[in-house]
């Protein structure tokens, strides 16, 4: 099962001996209008019974993430679903809901990567500590 086994962020925690700290990650960050196809994208999101994660996913993030593809594809390729297999005894393995990779147009994912773990059912923690786990393993990857 990999990274979904890790539903709470002190599981992780207590298991790598790492520390956390909240911080403003988007602060520098300035606001853009979203184009009329995301606007509309999300209108028909409304129109769906967001019943699962899936759907969400299918509705609501990829139309996000890939209109913040369109605006940078010249910097990045984006990617859904791709496996992220490092140390399966640790759980860090499996599945990833999205990826960027600082790769412009390529089919591989290659390093630096920005990975995307979504809320699961409403349950934040269990998102963060899902993207924690990933996190340690992108730090694998990268040294």
């Amino acid at each position: 099962m990999g990274y979904s086994n890790y539903k709470k962020l002190k599981q992780v925690v207590d298991k790598f001996g790492i520390t956390t700290q909240r911080s403003q990650l988007f602060a520098q960050i300035t606001p853009i209008e979203p184009s009329e196809w995301l606007k509309q994208s999300m209108n028909i999101a409304n129109l769906v019974m967001l019943t699962n994660e899936k759907v969400k996913s299918e509705r609501l993030i990829s139309p996000i993430l890939s209109e913040v593809h369109l605006l940078h594809k010249h910097k990045l390729s984006l990617f859904s679903g791709e496996e992220l297999n490092v140390d399966v005894a640790n759980d860090l393995n499996g599945p990833c809901d999205f990826f960027f990779s600082a790769n412009p147009n390529s089919y591989l994912l290659t390093a630096p990567i920005v990975a995307f773990a979504e809320a699961k059912d409403e349950n934040i923690d269990y998102g963060i500590a899902q993207c924690t786990a990933q996190m340690i393993e992108l730090n694998f990857l990268t040294n």
